[in-house]
């Protein structure tokens, strides 16, 4: 099908699932499924079998690594790393004198209609980057039963337009692996991606559809879904199965499909926001990450250590790193001064600066209560909970307003 006339089939709202080419567009060093897989099995000391499914290529990767240290380079290269990019890329932006890179708006426009929006990435940011310029938004991950249930969202009462992540997130669980494929059997986000599409127009972005169940979705509810348009700009066997199915291929090259979505369609002023969200995120991850920057706050010894524990256990990097010879706060800061001096507003639920805590809360952060420690609510929302047989760890992020909600139980 002819690109404009796909367009045209959109203007009027769509669903939209997208893949690691979003990833691609915003950072041109994020590896893709065949690149990240062969860097696991080199850091693994594994040969790699070509003829079989990456799932079963990265399970061998995760069962000789060992489960945790699979998670922390996996955590380093799609999250921790492009935390870094980011960075760099704002700070480049900002001595072109640009808020925000140009790479960003084709991202931003494509989300500019899209309701919901299922995305099969393990990061977040291009999410944000989709649904934050039309107005607050919240993310939604996959996680497995035993794991605090997590919701990154804005600390505002207001509609925020929902992005499903049925992967998971590089920083919590995530599906990449062939057992971790398992634990999709029986869960809501098996059938979730499909079931997003009912009674709506689909466009299918930056994916490569290798996953069967997602064909076998599309397969099973084709009559319930109106047009289904898959842009790429190659598409190999599937072609056959998509014209079965009544998907419309569209070929179109990467930079022309991104060019050909218009920036106009975005408030300029609604997207610096976003990428200041962003690139909060960032900055606090680049500052040592968000436990490791609680540990640093929390005045109980005891529990103090357990955080550090804890941010080493999920792989944050423990320490500042500098980006260029920058201290990420400083990148962060010039942001802030440029869009107070071209008076763009930041919401109170994203204003704050990644790693700073109002003095109100560091006043009444922790209460010890019989051996516990509980960091008092504020304008924040809870991120990580976790317990031992006598104290509970409750971890608030208070840096920037993009919060996270866990639900968690304790013990005695």
């Amino acid at each position: 099908m002819d690109f404009n006339r796909a367009k045209r089939k959109l203007a009027d709202g769509y669903c939209l699932w997208v893949g690691a080419g979003v990833t691609k567009q915003l950072w041109q060093g994020a590896l893709q499924w065949d690149e990240l897989t062969k860097k696991l099995e080199d850091l693994a000391d594994l040969a790699a079998d070509q003829s079989a499914p990456y799932p079963e290529r990265l399970q061998l990767c995760s069962e000789k690594l060992g489960a945790d240290e699979f998670r922390k380079w996996l955590r380093k290269i799609y999250y921790t790393e492009l935390c870094e990019a980011m960075l760099r890329r704002a700070a480049r932006s900002l001595g072109e004198n640009r808020l925000v890179p140009p790479e960003a708006y084709g991202i931003a426009a494509l989300g500019q209609l899209a309701n919901p929006i299922v995305s099969f990435n393990i990061e977040p940011f291009s999410s944000t980057l989709l649904s934050r310029p039309a107005g607050p938004a919240r993310i939604i991950p996959f996680i497995k039963p035993q794991t605090p249930r997590i919701e990154f969202r804005e600390l505002v009462k207001a509609f925020q337009r929902i992005v499903y992540h049925p992967h998971g997130l590089s920083t919590a669980d995530c599906i990449i692996t062939k057992e971790q494929y398992d634990t999709l059997n029986g869960t809501l986000a098996l059938k979730l991606a499909g079931h997003a599409a009912f009674g709506n127009h689909l466009a299918i972005v930056g994916m490569s559809l290798q996953d069967d169940y997602l064909r076998e979705q599309i397969s099973e509810f084709r009559n319930q879904i109106g047009s289904i348009l898959w842009f790429n700009n190659r598409f190999g066997d599937l072609a056959i199965w998509a014209m079965c199915n009544k998907v419309d291929l569209v070929q179109v090259e990467w930079s022309e499909f991104w060019e050909k979505f218009n920036p106009a369609d975005v408030p300029p002023e609604h997207l610096t926001i976003a990428w200041y969200r962003l690139v909060c995120e960032a900055a606090e991850e680049m500052a040592g990450g968000r436990a490791h920057l609680m540990a640093k706050s929390i005045p109980d010894a005891f529990l103090s250590e357990k955080m550090f524990a804890e941010s080493a256990r999920i792989g944050e990097p423990g320490k500042l790193r500098l980006v260029d010879d920058q201290d990420p706060s400083d990148i962060l800061r010039k942001l802030r001064d440029q869009l107070q001096a071209k008076a763009i507003r930041i919401p109170a639920s994203i204003q704050q600066p990644a790693g700073s805590l109002p003095v109100l809360e560091q006043r009444r952060r922790a209460i010890l209560v019989s051996g516990a420690c509980e960091i008092l609510p504020s304008a924040a929302q809870p991120v990580v909970a976790r317990t031992d047989r006598r104290r509970t760890i409750t971890s608030r992020r208070c840096s920037n307003g993009f919060g996270s909600a866990v639900r968690s139980g304790s013990r005695r």
